[in-house]
């Protein structure tokens, strides 16, 4: 059967014959030889993983705190790769051949990104919470139980009442009921490996044309390949460390803040214009957040500039649309 959609046609002729010539056209791309991955990244990123999936889940999920993963460039796996570039420092001095190179570091690191996508916000963080939902909220009143309840396989939620109100109440070792978490686990984890894998084949789809033929500049991996460069001036740039300190004393002096009161706070988080804006037709503006935050400044200085522009001016002309559709009466308009 021929398929028919423009698309179908055209991913059937990538899948069959390959990338069309025009993606090779243009100056000859050099050639780099293939480079076996060594065991010891792989090995070494397989025994963090845990422990970083713990990190993530403490700091997202029971303290809602800092959500690592919500950001573009990982900011839990750039913490790691410091740490790492700081052993190397150590190790070097011992034994060069304790040290990771940098094609080590750069595998270290683009396993945890990849696991910390998948474990971090919106993604198991919130899929963790759906699992016993339905079970736990569903009332008389709401009569979910005759609603939809009954469509739910019950190998992908936690179906049994003691152990959901064991997960909401607390105070119960989750080990005495872990039996009731183990198939509806399993069942996500297979989903998840499936969709992971589906993702991985997608970008091999992509990464012919979007590196050869469009030239994507891919920023956010400029600061990882900055970093373990190993003739790399950044650690000893004195701007760098005078952005790194400005940056680390603000949220040091906040967070003690936060948990010592009398510490005077700096004001970074802005304000909430949306509430000061009170009367019509300005209160249309709705929530508009104006703020300083250290680690957006940094992603935007790796954006291309005039994408960076692009998404500034959209978001202002989206709030004046806004303001303009009430005083117009278009946003009162149905349909």
């Amino acid at each position: 059967m021929q398929v028919g959609h423009p698309l179908e046609r055209a991913v059937s002729s990538i899948l069959k014959n390959g990338f069309p010539n025009s993606y090779s056209e243009g100056p000859p791309h050099k050639r780099l030889p293939w480079q076996r991955i060594s065991w010891k990244p792989v090995f070494f990123a397989i025994v963090i993983i845990p422990f970083n999936t713990y990190w993530i889940a403490l700091t997202e999920m029971v303290w809602s705190s800092l959500h690592f993963t919500a950001a573009s460039l990982p900011l839990n796996v750039i913490f790691i790769l410091f740490c790492l570039i700081g052993y190397n420092a150590v190790a070097r001095r011992i034994s060069p051949k304790l040290a990771f190179t940098q094609e080590d570091l750069l595998v270290i690191y683009l396993i945890l990104a990849t696991a910390s996508a998948v474990t971090g916000y919106d993604s198991l963080v919130g899929l963790t919470g759906i699992l016993p939902h339905a079970t736990w909220f569903a009332t008389p009143e709401n009569d979910w139980a005759n609603m939809f309840s009954g469509y739910l396989p019950t190998w992908l939620i936690i179906t049994d009442r003691e152990a959901v109100q064991s997960f909401y109440v607390g105070q119960v070792d989750f080990f005495t009921q872990w039996h009731h978490w183990l198939i509806p686990g399993l069942s996500w984890t297979g989903f998840v490996f499936v969709m992971a894998l589906l993702l991985m084949c997608l970008t091999v789809l992509v990464r012919r044309p979007w590196t050869q033929q469009e030239k994507l500049t891919y920023p956010i991996i400029q600061l990882p390949l900055e970093m373990t460069d190993p003739k790399t001036h950044l650690f000893s740039n004195p701007l760098f460390w005078i952005g790194f300190a400005v940056a680390a004393i603000v949220d040091v002096v906040n967070g003690l803040n936060f948990l010592y009161p009398e510490v005077p706070y700096i004001p970074v988080r802005g304000i909430q214009l949306g509430r000061h804006l009170t009367e019509k037709p300005w209160n249309a503006i709705g929530w508009t957040p104006i703020r300083f935050r250290f680690f957006m400044i940094g992603m935007t200085y790796l954006l291309p500039l005039n994408f960076s522009v692009s998404c500034w001016f959209f978001y202002v002309c989206r709030k004046i649309l806004r303001i303009v559709g009430s005083i117009t009466g278009w946003s009162n308009i149905s349909g």
